[in-house]
């Protein structure tokens, strides 16, 4: 169709009517972007689509499991390194290294979304 040489000012978001929104205002975008949301907003603290791309993928993920049957794996695998991070505060994963399988610990701090 015609829709990707029409232009969408008229739609766009420029870093300049940010000034025009409230403080607690969400800024919200499904992505990806072309031109109708300015890079120049990526810093604003409304700027909430990094967080809506990423949840968006976790869900993508879920249906994927769900739809794959697989959901059940994957919640015990979750359920034990839990287990595990709430006795020791250490999760440890195992990775592939030259000479096997070898323990990855890393200390649990903060907001893992973040």
């Amino acid at each position: 169709g015609t829709s990707s040489k029409r232009s969408y000012d008229e739609f766009s978001l420029k870093f300049e009517h940010l000034e025009l929104l409230k403080p607690n205002c969400a800024i919200l975008h499904p992505l990806p972007r072309r031109d109708e949301l300015d890079a120049k907003i990526d810093d604003d603290p409304r700027a909430k689509y990094w967080r809506q791309e990423r949840n968006g993928m976790w869900t993508r993920a879920a249906l994927l499991a769900i739809t794959g049957g697989v959901e059940p794996q994957i919640q015990e695998y979750w359920r034990d390194l839990s287990l595990q991070a709430s006795h020791t505060g250490i999760i440890q994963v195992p990775l592939k290294g030259e000479d096997g399988f070898k323990p990855l610990q890393r200390t649990m701090t903060g907001d893992p979304l973040r």
